[in-house]
């Protein structure tokens, strides 16, 4: 499951096995398919001993955001962001 998904285990498992689903936006599914994605490639550097880099991480988070928020992908954030219900802030 992923953090403001609204799709369920159930229909997680039918994205990942055949990319069909009648249930949740088509960003819930692209979220869905592209974790994947992203688990594998990073599942593939790693095994062919490519260290975990600024660099390795900000292609992950370019393939997370694919065809989500193309603008943002890759990219630090420039503004602050705060978590619902917490008492204090991020540093």
């Amino acid at each position: 499951m992923i953090e403001g998904n609204s799709l369920s285990r159930r229909e997680t498992i039918v994205v990942l096995s055949s990319g069909i689903v009648e249930a949740g936006s088509r960003k819930d599914q692209l979220e869905v398919k592209n974790l994947a994605d992203c688990c594998i490639y990073l599942q593939d550097c790693l095994d062919v001993g490519e260290p975990l880099s600024v660099h390795l991480i900000k292609q992950v988070h370019q393939k997370l955001l694919q065809g989500i928020d193309d603008s943002a992908s890759g990219n630090y954030r420039t503004v602050d962001v705060a978590i619902s219900g917490a008492k204090v802030a991020p540093a």
